[in-house]
Order: structure tokens, then sequence, then C-alpha cells
């Protein structure tokens, strides 16, 4: 027997004309505006399009990590830009998230010391505007010693005007790419392990993130120098410094910025993360016989982060936004670049959406891998 079919109801044609009324009136007003935007670029003598992206850009940038030159064409402007953006972000994200998380536990310590240092921190940081900062430590290192009285660190690393010269390793960039994606492969294999395999396999899938990342990093050391020193130093010669890793004053003060402001943040997302675990919970563990770090490390952390992970993937988002404060210092990130190739070019409208459609990218991708960890973090059933 066939069940009954629920009636239809009628269909709504008073909701539907007016709807389509109303995307009627947007579909115009937006094909107006663009034939307005067109007719006065006309007018100007400037052309629509993207094929500015194949000319020579004609101007050099301060600071990249690939090879430029002045005659390359705009897209790979816009794709140093990008990295810029992308490498100063995921730096202050992790050093935010390090500093932050160690803000935050103090800022509940029952050393009141600390916990007034703590919250002296966060207050100091957090109502300070982030371009002031950023001004702030950049003028902090223009304004170091010159080269030939640079402050030396541990004969290791240099501080001057000119930027901070770290040790380098003389490593081949192909070696340390593949060292990277052995490390990281290692880890998404072992994690795929342990989930299908018991017993002592599944204590064999511990081990590995530990030693097939050694093995690759002790094979990238022993066969992948570039040099017969293993370590290059920095060392002054003349009014230059040669060997080592240069890090300009802008990038340097940028990192530290941005650092110092989103830790501010984190710290007290984490601190609602660890005072939303109820105490009956730690009481609980506490009773079954674990040591204080072990109520630490297997009860308090991982439900503090399940709780702090969503204002987290929030903060991290904002701290990759936060990179475009660098215009401020001269830093050539991806809103620096763009808006010079704005005034180099005159394509206002193309360079927008492209700076536009590049942020929406990185920030949806971020956002994306957050969701990924919550939801493998969050309580089932919740």
């Amino acid at each position: 027997m066939l069940a009954p079919t629920r009636p239809q109801p009628p269909l709504n044609i008073r909701a539907i004309a007016l709807q389509t009324a109303i995307l009627g009136i947007v579909l115009f007003c937006g094909a107006w505006m663009i034939e307005n935007i067109l007719s006065n670029l006309e007018r100007l003598g400037m052309t629509a399009g993207f094929g500015f992206l194949e000319r020579g850009v004609g101007w050099d940038i301060g600071f990249t990590i690939i090879p430029f030159s002045p005659s390359d064409p705009y897209w790979r402007i816009f794709m140093i830009g990008v990295i810029n953006t992308l490498l100063v972000g995921l730096i202050c994200i992790v050093l935010a998230s390090l500093f932050g998380t160690f803000i935050g536990i103090a800022s509940i310590s029952t050393n009141p010391l600390l916990r007034l240092l703590a919250r002296g921190y966060v207050d100091v940081f957090r109502n300070v505007p982030l371009v002031l900062n950023a001004i702030f430590w950049y003028s902090v290192l223009t304004h170091l010693p010159p080269p030939k009285q640079a402050i030396s660190v541990l004969d290791s690393a240099i501080l001057s005007n000119r930027g901070i010269f770290l040790p380098s390793l003389n490593l081949a960039p192909w070696a340390v790419i593949t060292a990277a994606l052995v490390c990281i492969g290692s880890l998404v294999a072992s994690n795929i392990l342990r989930n299908r395999v018991e017993g002592q396999a599944r204590t064999m899938t511990t081990w590995l993130p530990l030693i097939i990342p050694v093995a690759a990093i002790m094979a990238v050391l022993l066969f992948a120098r570039t040099a017969p020193e293993l370590v290059s130093l920095p060392t002054l010669k003349g009014l230059r410094f040669v060997g080592g890793i240069a890090i300009p004053p802008e990038f340097a003060g940028l990192v530290i910025a941005i650092t110092l402001f989103s830790s501010a943040y984190i710290a007290e997302i984490v601190r609602a993360g660890f005072l939303a675990v109820s105490r009956g919970t730690l009481e609980a563990a506490r009773a079954l016989g674990l040591r204080p770090m072990q109520v630490m490390r297997k009860v308090h952390i991982p439900l503090a982060l399940r709780t702090a992970l969503p204002s987290l993937g929030n903060q991290y988002v904002y701290t990759m936004k936060a990179t475009s404060v660098g215009i401020a210092i001269g830093f050539t990130d991806l809103f620096m670049v763009s808006s010079t190739a704005i005034n180099q070019s005159g394509q206002v409208i193309e360079i927008m959406l492209i700076m536009m459609c590049c942020y929406a990218f990185i920030n949806y991708t971020l956002t994306r891998l957050v969701n990924l960890a919550n939801d493998r973090l969050k309580l089932k059933g919740y």
C-alpha cells in the first residue's frame, strides 16, 4: 500500500514576482556601475582588463625570498607579495601562539607576582594600537648601532641598524623542502596508521613521527651541504655583513609588533579556555591517581583547547590580515606591492580585485584548517 503523498503548497505568485523584480533591479544596478566604470576609464585613456600582468614592473622591492628584477612582470610581484604575507603571518601565528599560551597560563598561576606580570602584559599590548606598535619597534631596530659598532650576541648573531643577522645552514633549498615534506608526511602517516592498527603495531606508530624526521634531517645535513662548513656565520666586510641570514628592520619590526599584539589576545583566549574546565573534572583526574603534570597534559590542556580553538581561529585570521600594517614601515607585503602597483600601472579596479581575492583565499584556507582541527577535537554529540 502506497503512503499518502503530502499535498504541495500553492505557488505564491506575488512572492515570486517580488523576488524577480528585486533581482532585476540588482542586475540592472550592477550592469550600470560596470558600464559607468568602463566609460570613465575610456574617457581617461586607461584600458581595463588583466593584460598588464604580463608587463614589466620597472621598479624594485625591498624584501623577497625568491629572485626578482625590475623587468619581471606584474604577476610575479603579486606572487612575492603573497609569499611575504604568508611568511610573516605564519611566523607571527606560531610565535604568538607559543608566547600567548605561556602568558595565559601565567595569568591563572597561583604565584601572585607571575599573575600580576601576565595581566600587566595583556593590558599594555592589547590597548596599544598595532600600527603604533609596529612603528615603535621599527624605530628601535633602525636606531641600533651602525655596522662598525654592531652588537654581537654569543659571537653568532649580530644586531645592527642594517638589520638582524643570524647564522644559517649551508643547505640546498631542495633538500630543506624535501626534509620538511618527509616530516609532514610521517606525521600524517602515523596519524592514519594509529587509527587503523592495534596492539604492538599501534605502539610502533608512536615512534614513527620521531624516527623518520630525524633520519631525514641527518641525511640532509650529511649529503646536501653547499659548502664545506655546515654553518654560515655573519661577518663584517667593509660596511656590510656577509654570510648567515639577513633580517631587515621592516621584517623584524613587523613580526615583533604583531607577535606581541596577537599574543596578548591569545593569552586571554587561553585563560578563558583553562577557566572553562570544571574543577570537578580536575578533581576526578587527581582522584584517579594522576600526577599534576599528567592532569595538565591529559585532561586540562585537551579540554581547554576544545573550548579555545574557535576563538583562536578568529585570532589567527586577524593576525594574517594584520600583516597589512607593514605598509606603515615599508615592508613589501601583499598590500604594499598592490598599492605601489596601483600608482605605477593605474589599474585600480583590477589590482583591488586581485588583492581582495588573495586575502580571501588565504584567510578562507586558514579558517578551513582551523575548522577541520575543531571537528577532530570536539566531543561527539555536541
